[in-house]
C-alpha cells in the first residue's frame, strides 16, 4: 500500500498485485484505483471531459468485458488445477497410510521374530 495519506485496500492475487485506493486532493468523493495490471490500468485511466465520448467509454466497456472474460477463464483453469493437485494429495495420503501400515507390521514381525527365535 502507499506510504501516504489516503485509503488502501489489502492485497489480492499473486504477491505484489494491490489494489490501492488513495485520496485525490483532499477531497472524499474522489478516489483513484491504481492497479499494477496494466490492462486494467487502461481501463480506470482517466480521460479528460471532452474526450468522454460514446466511442471511448464503449472501447473501455469491451476491454473491461475482455479482461473480464480472460479473468474468469484463468480461474477455471486454476479452479481445475487445484482440483486435479487435491485429488493427487489424496492419492499420496492414502499410499503414505498403506506403507506406514506396513512398516509397522514388519516391526511387530521382526519384534515377534526376535522373541521367538527359530
Amino acid at each position: 500500500m502507499s506510504g501516504g495519506p489516503g485509503l488502501g485496500i489489502g492485497d489480492w492475487g499473486k504477491a505484489g498485485d494491490r489494489l490501492a485506493i488513495t485520496r485525490r486532493g483532499g477531497g472524499d468523493a474522489n478516489f483513484e484505483p491504481r492497479i499494477p495490471n496494466p490492462a486494467i490500468n487502461a481501463i480506470f485511466e482517466p480521460m479528460p471531459a471532452p474526450e468522454q465520448s460514446l466511442l471511448s467509454i464503449d472501447d473501455r466497456l469491451d476491454r473491461l468485458i475482455a479482461l473480464c472474460r480472460s479473468l474468469q477463464e484463468e480461474n477455471r483453469s486454476l479452479r481445475h488445477s487445484q482440483e486435479q493437485l487435491a485429488s493427487e494429495r489424496s492419492q499420496l495420503l492414502a499410499r503414505n497410510e498403506q506403507a506406514r501400515s506396513r512398516v509397522e507390521a514388519m516391526i511387530l514381525r521382526l519384534k515377534s521374530l526376535e522373541q521367538n527365535p527359530a
